[in-house]
């Protein structure tokens, strides 16, 4: 008899994409079809199987309690590869963001995690935040003091004196600063390292330039892999782009392929080496997108709307790009890039849907959201599908993703670890 705390069912309205046991996405296991006749089997806080919904009525009897979500598409939790809990993503700058005192951003950092985990996301990675303030709250959603999704947290993003997010308190110019700095993280347990490659929305920096030499990008990379952790780099020029392939780089974040003359130009080189050597892409398309989103509802003038018109020519560049990133065989993870800019906490879906509008599949979409997003921070082990034995995170979502993008964010249900938490 298998005990039972929780399975959640698909009642199989919808499109039937097959139905068996086991069926998923591209020959990804674990990821059932939405729409497909099966229920997730969960006993404490693991998954045991995938099973056919003819088989609930006999589970049932055994005692097992079986919740149902009529019309609604069960997945693995959401795994987002990219967020800054600190910041508010509501337009304030970076360094205005960080005017407040570490507890007051350990708040704000709480109140964005808990919104991210009612969007669905069960794991999340912190790219950046300030001093230890991450670490802290990842440590209190591990104690059940506040609740959150399971936190994969960076602590200081590295940078140059000066350089991009340098705020956060992660200065370090030579080669023996980098190197204490990445080991003082990895010791105080970051879960991976993120680099600044290039500059960014940080004022005085240059996101036309690199910050450091492919050496250095190299040691940093070196020092995460002898802890068996990923090496991130933001990187928004094809120039970096080619530096962090050559250093052994894991996750390229944003990677929009600029000239130096900051002309949106796509490398076919690029994407090939990035596909055969395995590395992962986080290509952050709403945080852009909502941009363009704010000057179209406010363009009233000449000026308004010449403004639009530029920035919205410059999205569709970096859509098309992505689009084309996944033509050529390159792995797409989701990363939302919550908190910064306007990208507010609780929008993980419109992440996945700026993706489906690009031109990715809806397929490939969710696999970028759940499989390979976990793959990219190494913890593939444990969550990303539903594989026997893994835990049960999963979002039970209203509608058929794969009839209507929209349906990522209407969210029904989030599991963590077997326990409902919405």
């Amino acid at each position: 008899m298998i005990a039972l705390a929780a399975p959640l069912v698909i009642d199989g309205t919808g499109v039937p994409f097959g139905g068996a046991p086991g069926a998923s996405f591209g020959g990804t296991p674990g990821i059932p079809l939405p729409g497909s006749d099966v229920a997730v089997v969960i006993d404490g806080d693991s998954i045991v199987k995938i099973v056919e919904t003819g088989e609930l009525a006999a589970l049932e009897k055994q005692g097992c309690e079986v919740l149902r979500f009529p019309g609604c598409t069960v997945m693995p939790g959401y795994v987002n590869c990219h967020c800054h809990l600190v910041m508010p993503g509501d337009g304030t700058s970076v360094e205005d963001a960080m005017k407040p005192t570490d507890s007051v951003l350990l708040l704000r950092a709480a109140r964005n995690a808990e919104k991210a985990l009612r969007s669905g996301v069960t794991t999340l990675a912190d790219l950046g935040g300030r001093n230890d303030v991450v670490f802290i709250l990842r440590d209190a959603i591990a104690e059940g003091v506040v609740s959150g999704p399971e936190l994969i947290a960076c602590g200081r993003p590295i940078t140059i004196t000066g350089g991009h997010c340098w705020v956060f308190g992660g200065q370090a110019d030579t080669d023996a600063e980098i190197t204490k700095l990445c080991r003082v993280l990895l010791r105080d347990g970051a879960g991976l390292l993120k680099v600044m490659g290039t500059g960014g929305g940080t004022r005085g920096t240059n996101p036309l330039q690199p910050q450091f030499t492919t050496d250095q990008l190299r040691l940093a990379a070196c020092e995460a892999h002898r802890q068996n952790r990923p090496a991130f780099v933001h990187c928004s020029t094809s120039e970096v782009a080619t530096m962090c392939l050559d250093a052994g780089v894991d996750t390229i974040v944003h990677g929009h392929f600029n000239t130096p003359q900051g002309e949106l130009r796509f490398s076919p080189e690029i994407a090939d080496r990035a596909a055969d050597a395995g590395v992962y892409w986080n290509p952050t398309l709403y945080v852009n997108r909502v941009i363009v989103e704010r000057l179209a509802a406010s363009a009233v003038d000449a000026e308004g709307k010449a403004r639009y018109r530029d920035r919205a020519v410059k999205y569709q560049a970096q859509a098309q790009n992505v689009m084309r990133l996944s033509e050529h065989g390159v792995n797409l993870v989701a990363g939302s890039d919550e908190g910064w800019g306007w990208n507010a906490f609780g929008g993980f879906a419109n992440e996945l849907k700026a993706m489906v509008d690009a031109g990715i599949s809806t397929a490939k979409v969710i696999e970028s959201a759940t499989l390979k997003a976990a793959k990219a921070l190494r913890v593939d082990g444990t969550v990303g599908t539903f594989d026997p034995g893994k835990l049960a995170d999963a979002v039970v979502v209203r509608g058929n993703p794969l009839e209507d993008a929209s349906a990522f964010g209407a969210v029904e249900a989030v599991f963590l670890k077997g326990r409902r938490v919405v």
